[in-house]
């Protein structure tokens, strides 16, 4: 697939996205905002920004609702197995919802507009996921824009784990598998919308 015609994809897509989920991206940020109101633990500001690596290997910020407490520690801890944990303890309660549902990645359309993401991708990855991803020879995966949704993201989800449950090795050998034309682009996103109607993610 051609820049342009993916950009244009991508750009077509965002909006649409914006359009049907505008409603639900407004609820997210008002129980956010009323939860850090009601508990001064849960406070903070509504997005959170996360610093990722694009297919250049050049940084950039990731847009996100914030599901987790303000702390000056990391969000995640990446094991020697390739495998991102995640600290149950920081997840606040609206957070616990909205990762459930994958609500707090819908800011992300914000990034899609940028240019800096597309819809269909691997995940955008911290520097340290992109250094060990890179140990293992996966090359051509960061090589790719970073996604919304992927092939490792539907895969996952159709042997009835969590994205979260799979490890970076995991990840990086589904998305090695996903050819970058219209029609894989296309199948990839309806069967995000289907998959994540289905199970309710």
């Amino acid at each position: 697939m051609t820049y342009k015609l993916k950009r244009s994809l991508d750009i077509a897509g965002s909006i649409a996205i914006v359009l049907v989920t505008c409603p639900v991206q407004l609820a997210v940020a008002s129980a956010l905002y009323i939860q850090g109101k009601l508990n001064s633990a849960y406070s903070g500001p509504i997005l959170y920004r996360a610093e990722r690596v694009d297919e250049n290997l050049n940084t950039f910020t990731m847009f996100k609702f914030r599901s987790m407490i303000n702390s000056n520690t990391l969000d995640t801890t990446l094991t020697e197995e390739g495998l991102t944990l995640i600290p149950e303890d920081r997840i606040t309660p609206i957070g616990r919802i909205i990762r459930r549902y994958s609500l707090d990645e819908l800011p992300q359309v914000l990034n899609i507009l940028k240019g800096e993401m597309s819809i269909v991708g691997p995940r955008p990855r911290s520097i340290e996921e992109a250094i060990y991803l890179s140990t293992l020879g996966y090359t051509n995966v960061l090589s790719q824009r970073p996604g919304l949704t992927s092939r490792a993201c539907i895969d996952c989800l159709d042997q009835g784990k969590e994205r979260r449950d799979l490890t970076l090795q995991e990840m990086g050998q589904l998305d090695s598998q996903h050819n970058y034309t219209l029609y894989d682009d296309l199948s990839i996103i309806f069967r995000t919308a289907l998959r994540g109607w289905r199970h309710g993610r």
